[in-house]
């Protein structure tokens, strides 16, 4: 999950998004797994005026040079397992 501007940080139950983040980390954690986040990276901030050129436009959805950057980052993650 990344920052987006599509829908509120908070949903309806008002749980905030970072709510679940830590619930990924902390399980991930506990179980000894590594965990990508996405959530606290700048470049995959969506709910930004998009300035580094990833989004379509619509606040959630990333575009090719979005995806391109996605791959590369994950990339760099996997092989440092």
């Amino acid at each position: 999950m990344y920052k987006q501007s599509f829908f509120p940080p908070t949903n309806k139950l008002g749980i905030p998004d970072y709510a679940y983040i830590n619930a990924s980390i902390e399980v991930c954690h506990r179980y000894n797994i590594k965990h990508l986040n996405l959530y606290n990276l700048d470049s995959f901030d969506l709910s930004k005026p998009d300035v580094n050129g990833y989004s379509v436009g619509d606040g959630i959805h990333l575009n090719n040079k979005g995806h391109r950057h996605l791959a590369d980052t994950m990339e760099v993650f996997i092989k440092g397992l």
